[in-house]
């Protein structure tokens, strides 16, 4: 299955939040009514994410999801952030964190290329999403 863009995300969400909106069914005293939905299962299967492979692993990124680095060479750790934006299924922006905060600027690069920082890095790879720490990379 194809991955749609963040653009045709877009589209499909907003087509859905309006089918929601004139739905019969939807009264504030029943909210599993939308729990029960098959229009809301899709648009939760069809979410935006990225995959990379890491080690023969799987993962798929989610939008917003950081992505942390762990440097340590005997000194103090440095640690780098970047925030992950889906664009498709093969590329995401990288905008880089200070004290949590983005920056600027970001950087738009293939999967491929996310994985290579992945596994070229000199210490520890952290993935941030849905509230868990998921180790990439072990510190050499």
């Amino acid at each position: 299955m194809r991955i749609p863009t963040k653009d045709e995300y877009k589209i499909i969400e907003n087509a859905v939040d309006e089918f929601c909106l004139r739905c019969s069914e939807n009264t504030l005293e029943d909210e599993s009514i939308c729990e029960k939905c098959r229009i809301r299962a899709f648009i939760d299967f069809i979410s935006l994410r990225a995959k990379v492979i890491i080690g023969g692993k799987t993962v798929y990124l989610d939008d917003g999801s950081i992505i942390r680095f762990t440097f340590s060479d005997g000194k103090p750790d440095e640690v780098i952030e970047y925030k992950i934006g889906i664009i498709d299924a093969t590329h995401v922006s990288l905008t880089r964190l200070y004290d949590g905060k983005p920056s600027e600027y970001s950087q738009d690069i293939h999967t491929l290329q996310l994985e290579e920082m992945i596994r070229t890095a000199s210490g520890s790879v952290d993935l941030l999403q849905n509230g868990k720490a998921i180790r990439l990379k072990d510190e050499d």
